[in-house]
């Protein structure tokens, strides 16, 4: 919705019309039917700024790789994230975002996002506290974990549309102007939904996985959702974890992630999908080089 009104926005203004990047970060553990609709998405709107000559370009960014979620697990041993652990967003989504937002000229910049008060409880009450430091609301993540700097601005310009407002806005307006919003509302199924990583543990019950389960769409996700269980229950397992001199316990033990790559690959090869690339897997070889436990 956000991209939209700022594409409509940018087609209706004939002077001063700001350079604009609409921005896909992929944590490299999305869901494929919800990356298929990003990456669609973000097809459309190069095609259409190319099409209606808008000074917009679209930048796909992901993770480095001493940064992505296997490496820290399989390599390093993290456990899965959990609240007091959450040691996942950081490096996947906001520090390749990071570096596209401090890269260029020292010209001001803003930066929007869709984040609103009515997508889930927690966001609301986090949002709320947001706004009671004295910030823009609901933009206390981007001031907390974003670049700084005196350019930068901050805008949430949807932040208190209700969830039935952004699906009659999709639904309706959207296909009327020529957007192709139909892959995202059957994505969707107009419910609210919250497609994060299949790997998720910060949540207790994934709904957008048994969505689609429940619709029948893909099998390869009901062996995802056993992996990211798999995964959850190994970490509540201390006999898979290793401990300090001191007798703290710590994260995965060597033995242990090297049943987890194993595991991981044998279901990559099964789903025929990418999991895990080769790169990474070079790389969390390289640290188990320097691993004793």
């Amino acid at each position: 919705m956000l991209t939209i009104l700022v594409l409509e926005y940018l087609g209706d203004t004939s002077n001063g019309r700001p350079a604009t990047t609409v921005v896909y970060s992929d944590s490299m553990l999305e869901f494929p039917q919800a990356k298929a609709v990003a990456l669609g998405s973000l097809w459309f709107v190069e095609a259409l700024a190319r099409d209606e000559g808008l000074p917009v370009e679209t930048r796909y960014v992901r993770p480095k790789v001493q940064d992505s979620f296997w490496v820290n697990l399989i390599g390093r041993g993290y456990t899965p994230p959990r609240a007091h652990f959450r040691w996942c967003t950081q490096r996947l989504k906001v520090n390749p975002s990071w570096d596209l937002v401090a890269d260029g000229s020292g010209g001001q910049k803003a930066v929007l996002t869709g984040v609103r008060f009515d997508k889930s409880p927690a966001r609301k009450t986090n949002l709320k506290l947001s706004c009671a430091r004295a910030g823009e609301c609901g933009q206390d993540f981007w001031m907390r974990y974003g670049p700084n700097g005196s350019n930068i601005t901050y805008f949430a310009p949807v932040a208190f549309r209700r969830t039935c407002k952004v699906w009659d806005f999709l639904t309706f307006h959207a296909p009327s102007s020529g957007w192709p919003t139909g892959p995202l509302a059957s994505l969707y199924g107009r419910q609210s939904l919250r497609f994060g990583c299949w790997t998720c543990t910060l949540v207790n019950r994934d709904r957008a996985a048994e969505a689609l389960i429940v619709r029948g769409e893909d099998e390869v996700i009901e062996r995802l959702t056993a992996f990211r269980t798999f995964l959850d229950e190994a970490s509540r397992n201390e006999e898979l974890r290793w401990r300090d001199e001191l007798g703290n316990l710590r994260g995965f033990s060597l033995v242990f992630c090297r049943l987890v790559l194993d595991r991981l690959l044998e279901i990559q090869s099964e789903v025929e999908m990418p999991l895990v690339s080769d790169e990474e897997v070079r790389a969390i070889r390289e640290i188990w080089k320097a691993r004793k436990k």
